[in-house]
């Protein structure tokens, strides 16, 4: 077997600069096909192959993130069936450290047009393959912070910051118009918080623009709940990207105020949950002392509870989500007057409309909830 078929074998799994004029559908059958041939040579050649994946370990290993769920589960057992335990999984990931760097920082500088041919493909094509790949990138940075120990990742930090630093393209992503790829980037901050906070504490200034003015004010459409995870430990770790490093042309309160308004945008009943947990973690400064402000907050937040694509099965985490959240936001007012107005004004129209419901009060009325108005 000759190590220039296998080379060229690999990178069409990915496909990120081979046959630029392949539909969706064809480039899809092509990577489930290189996967069966290989799995079929890695049977009858054995270590004869072995010596040659290390050119091409990106490619391959990008698979397990790939969109099409047939694809990725052939990807993952192919893999299982070559790395039979989880040291050699483990030790086959350490090697490939570098190869994967590498291959993840080409990817993510390819563009739509470096990897289609626009005059062939339809847009929507084109951008679908462009957000594969990069998705296929971020995942790949993230598994192997995730996978490796400190020092393993350490051996590599050139690489890691050559990744990172000073990416402001990379932590756009968070505003993406592909809700895979921001989902993607989410899991990429958390990881690098945990496993390389040096190099994140360098580019707090870009984490937040990218976070917070920008992610918060666009649509987060089955991703809202992953943002919100990122956001409240990014803000449990480093709190002044909400105040001194935050340099939106708004408010990062307004910027909140905006997405809360939303709702959970298709997410679970626990994004209701990690909301009142981020803001119960904003730094002194961020959620407002004044009453009017107060009152407009808490009327975004019951536009996001009664929005209309909101699910019905999520208004019980939703209600006492926002009971605790007045109760808050009552603590940031310093006179007792103030604070009997915002409680008059946010809490009791909700037991007004469970004792005696109307019709002109309906957007108070929290329906099977009634557990977070008993509380």
């Amino acid at each position: 077997m000759s190590g220039y078929f296998l080379l060229n074998l690999m990178a069409v799994l990915q496909q990120v600069k081979l046959y630029p004029r392949l539909s969706i559908e064809n480039s899809r059958r092509v990577r489930e096909l290189a996967h069966s041939i290989q799995f079929e040579l890695l049977k009858s050649e054995g270590r004869r192959m072995e010596r040659h994946l290390q050119q091409v370990v990106g490619a391959w290993l990008a698979s397990l993130y790939d969109r099409d769920r047939h694809i990725a589960k052939e990807a993952s057992e192919y893999i299982a069936h070559f790395l039979k335990t989880d040291e050699r999984v483990l030790s086959f990931w350490k090697r490939s450290q570098p190869q994967v760097l590498e291959y993840a920082q080409e990817a993510f500088h390819e563009t739509p047009q470096t990897l289609s041919d626009e005059r062939t493909m339809s847009a929507d094509d084109v951008q679908a393959k462009y957000f594969r790949v990069v998705e296929s990138s971020i995942a790949l940075v993230t598994n192997l912070l995730l996978k490796l120990d400190s020092n393993e990742i350490l051996k590599q930090e050139d690489m890691y910051k050559e990744f990172l630093s000073n990416n402001k393209k990379l932590w756009s992503l968070a505003a993406s118009d592909d809700a895979h790829v921001r989902r993607r980037i989410c899991d990429l901050l958390t990881a690098c918080m945990v496993k390389l906070s040096p190099i994140i504490e360098a580019d707090l200034e870009i984490i937040s623009h990218a976070f917070i003015a920008e992610a918060l004010r666009g649509s987060q459409s089955s991703s809202a709940l992953s943002l919100l995870e990122a956001l409240r430990r990014l803000t449990s770790k480093y709190p002044q990207v909400w105040t001194s490093l935050y340099k939106g042309k708004k408010s990062s309160l307004l910027r909140l105020r905006t997405f809360v308004e939303k709702g959970s945008q298709g997410g679970p009943p626990m994004y209701w949950e990690q909301l009142g947990l981020l803001l119960q973690a904003l730094p002194d400064g961020v959620l407002p002392s004044d009453l009017e402000t107060s009152n407009e907050f808490l009327q975004s937040f019951r536009n996001g509870i009664t929005h209309r694509e909101e699910p019905r099965n999520n208004l019980p985490a939703a209600w006492s989500s926002y009971l605790e959240s007045v109760q808050l936001m009552v603590k940031k007012l310093s006179d007792p007057m103030p604070q009997s107005h915002l409680l008059q004004k946010s809490i009791y129209p909700l037991f007004e409309q469970h004792l005696h419901p109307t019709l002109e009060n309906d957007k108070w009325s929290v329906g099977s909830s009634t557990e977070a108005v008993k509380a």
